[in-house]
């Protein structure tokens, strides 16, 4: 499946897909199958690419030259807020002081973290205008799911993008991206405690300072 992102959201199959199922081809052991077989149907390695298929798609849409900067980091905050399991991530990326947070200033800080992201990142899918990611298989590992996939941009060479997607929700979500090898939740984890320690460990105030950040 390859989504070009110009604006439209076209789904194609190439030929050398067609020609090659081993690329869409799960393969599993007795052990791998008897679980999957048991999981809902959300859990399954195919909704965890439908969901990527989704999610690119409607980036695809939400970019571009033609769309003011403040549309377009509304659209990525709503697409972050929908596809991905942002509990997870901001417990994750806060660490052990989430364990001692209040249910009331993880609300504040999921927040204030999904819109940081979504200015964040809003330029960066903006480099991708004009370019495609083909969507190449979801398999299970662990206990999740990851999808491959290949991105290309113009001027530069294709490269690899993973997403990590969950299901302990009851329906996939992703939990993390690897591009190019390097986790973004591992690197948002990083800079997000840096910035607590400069705020010397006050939550509220990292809240408040990540809503001007981005």
């Amino acid at each position: 499946m390859e989504i070009r992102l110009d604006g439209w959201m076209t789904h194609t199959t190439s030929t050398h897909m067609r020609n090659n199922p081993s690329r869409r081809r799960i393969l599993l052991t007795g052990a791998a199958a008897a679980i999957l077989a048991a999981m809902p149907a959300a859990a399954k390695p195919e909704a965890a690419k439908a969901l990527i298929e989704r999610v690119v798609g409607e980036i695809s849409s939400a970019v571009g030259p033609n769309r003011s900067n403040g549309r377009k980091v509304n659209e990525i905050e709503r697409i972050i807020g929908t596809y991905t399991d942002l509990a997870t991530i901001a417990r994750s990326t806060l660490g052990p002081p989430a364990r001692a947070a209040t249910s009331g200033q993880l609300r504040a800080y999921q927040n204030a973290f999904r819109g940081y992201l979504a200015r964040k990142y809003t330029p960066r899918f903006d480099e991708f205008f004009g370019g495609s990611i083909t969507v190449i298989d979801a398999r299970p590992w662990k206990s999740h799911f990851q999808v491959s996939t290949t991105a290309e941009m113009q001027g530069r060479e294709a490269f690899s993008v993973i997403f990590l997607v969950s299901t302990r929700s009851g329906k996939p979500l992703i939990f993390d991206i690897i591009i190019a090898g390097v986790s973004v939740l591992k690197t948002e984890a990083l800079e997000v405690r840096g910035l607590l320690d400069r705020a010397r460990g006050d939550l509220d105030i990292l809240t408040a300072n990540l809503q001007s950040l981005g």
